[in-house]
Protein backbone atom coordinates (compact mmCIF):
# COMPACT_ATOMS: atom_id res chain seq x y z
CA UNK A 1 0.00 0.00 0.00
CA UNK A 2 1.67 3.17 -1.23
CA UNK A 3 -0.22 5.44 1.16
CA UNK A 4 0.87 3.40 4.19
CA UNK A 5 4.49 3.46 2.99
CA UNK A 6 4.39 7.24 2.48
CA UNK A 7 2.97 7.68 5.98
CA UNK A 8 5.66 5.44 7.49
CA UNK A 9 8.42 7.32 5.67
CA UNK A 10 7.06 10.71 6.65
CA UNK A 11 6.87 9.78 10.34
CA UNK A 12 10.48 8.56 10.28
CA UNK A 13 11.97 11.41 8.24
CA UNK A 14 12.67 9.14 5.28
CA UNK A 15 12.61 10.30 1.67
CA UNK A 16 11.83 8.26 -1.42
CA UNK A 17 15.54 7.98 -2.23
CA UNK A 18 16.11 6.42 1.22
CA UNK A 19 13.99 3.46 0.08
CA UNK A 20 16.69 2.51 -2.41
CA UNK A 21 18.80 1.61 0.62
CA UNK A 22 15.97 0.37 2.81
CA UNK A 23 18.17 -2.48 4.02
CA UNK A 24 20.27 0.11 5.91
CA UNK A 25 17.30 1.26 8.02
CA UNK A 26 17.24 -0.54 11.38
CA UNK A 27 14.64 1.38 13.42
CA UNK A 28 11.08 2.45 12.64
CA UNK A 29 8.83 4.37 15.05
CA UNK A 30 5.35 5.85 14.88
CA UNK A 31 3.14 7.13 17.67
CA UNK A 32 -0.38 8.52 17.38
CA UNK A 33 -0.78 8.11 13.65
CA UNK A 34 -3.35 6.05 11.81
CA UNK A 35 -0.98 3.45 10.37
CA UNK A 36 -2.74 0.12 10.04
CA UNK A 37 -1.01 -1.92 7.30
CA UNK A 38 2.23 -3.41 8.60
CA UNK A 39 3.02 -5.22 5.32
CA UNK A 40 5.15 -2.32 4.12
CA UNK A 41 7.72 -3.19 6.81
CA UNK A 42 8.92 -6.09 4.62
CA UNK A 43 10.88 -3.51 2.60
CA UNK A 44 13.14 -2.87 5.59
CA UNK A 45 14.86 -6.25 5.88
CA UNK A 46 17.40 -5.26 8.55
CA UNK A 47 15.02 -3.82 11.10
CA UNK A 48 16.12 -4.33 14.69
CA UNK A 49 13.44 -2.23 16.37
CA UNK A 50 9.84 -1.45 15.43
CA UNK A 51 7.72 0.79 17.64
CA UNK A 52 4.13 1.41 16.49
CA UNK A 53 2.08 2.78 19.39
CA UNK A 54 -1.55 3.92 19.21
CA UNK A 55 -2.07 3.01 15.59
CA UNK A 56 -5.00 1.17 14.06
CA UNK A 57 -3.15 -2.13 13.66
CA UNK A 58 -5.37 -5.17 13.92
CA UNK A 59 -2.97 -7.82 12.61
CA UNK A 60 0.75 -8.45 13.02
CA UNK A 61 2.26 -8.80 9.55
CA UNK A 62 5.08 -7.54 7.37
CA UNK A 63 7.90 -8.76 9.58
CA UNK A 64 8.50 -12.11 7.90
CA UNK A 65 11.51 -10.75 5.99
CA UNK A 66 12.99 -9.04 9.07
CA UNK A 67 14.91 -11.85 10.81
CA UNK A 68 17.19 -9.43 12.72
CA UNK A 69 14.24 -7.89 14.60
CA UNK A 70 15.02 -7.73 18.32
CA UNK A 71 12.39 -5.33 19.67
CA UNK A 72 8.73 -5.03 18.73
CA UNK A 73 6.43 -2.58 20.51
CA UNK A 74 2.81 -2.59 19.38
CA UNK A 75 1.08 -1.15 22.44
CA UNK A 76 -2.40 0.39 22.23
CA UNK A 77 -3.52 -1.09 18.93
CA UNK A 78 -6.36 -3.45 17.93
CA UNK A 79 -4.41 -6.69 17.77
CA UNK A 80 -6.45 -9.78 18.65
CA UNK A 81 -3.96 -12.53 17.85
CA UNK A 82 -0.19 -12.93 18.17
CA UNK A 83 0.89 -14.30 14.81
CA UNK A 84 3.47 -14.13 12.01
CA UNK A 85 6.52 -13.83 14.25
CA UNK A 86 8.05 -17.27 13.75
CA UNK A 87 10.77 -15.92 11.39
CA UNK A 88 11.86 -13.35 13.96
CA UNK A 89 14.25 -15.63 15.84
CA UNK A 90 16.22 -12.71 17.37
CA UNK A 91 13.12 -11.12 18.90
CA UNK A 92 13.87 -10.52 22.60
CA UNK A 93 11.47 -7.73 23.56
CA UNK A 94 7.80 -7.99 22.63
CA UNK A 95 5.37 -5.40 24.01
CA UNK A 96 1.67 -5.79 23.26
CA UNK A 97 -0.08 -4.05 26.15
CA UNK A 98 -3.52 -2.49 25.69
CA UNK A 99 -4.59 -4.63 22.75
CA UNK A 100 -7.51 -7.04 22.42
CA UNK A 101 -5.41 -10.22 22.38
CA UNK A 102 -7.54 -13.33 22.76
CA UNK A 103 -5.24 -15.87 21.08
CA UNK A 104 -1.52 -16.54 20.89
CA UNK A 105 -1.90 -18.25 17.52
CA UNK A 106 1.24 -19.50 15.79
CA UNK A 107 3.15 -16.29 16.31
CA UNK A 108 5.70 -17.44 18.86
CA UNK A 109 6.60 -20.88 17.53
Amino acid sequence: NREALAQLCSANGLKEEDLRNADKITHIEMVLDDYYIMDTLNLFTNLKSVVLIQQAISRISGLELCPALERLVLNENRIEKVENLSNNTHLRHLHLSCNAIAELGNGLE
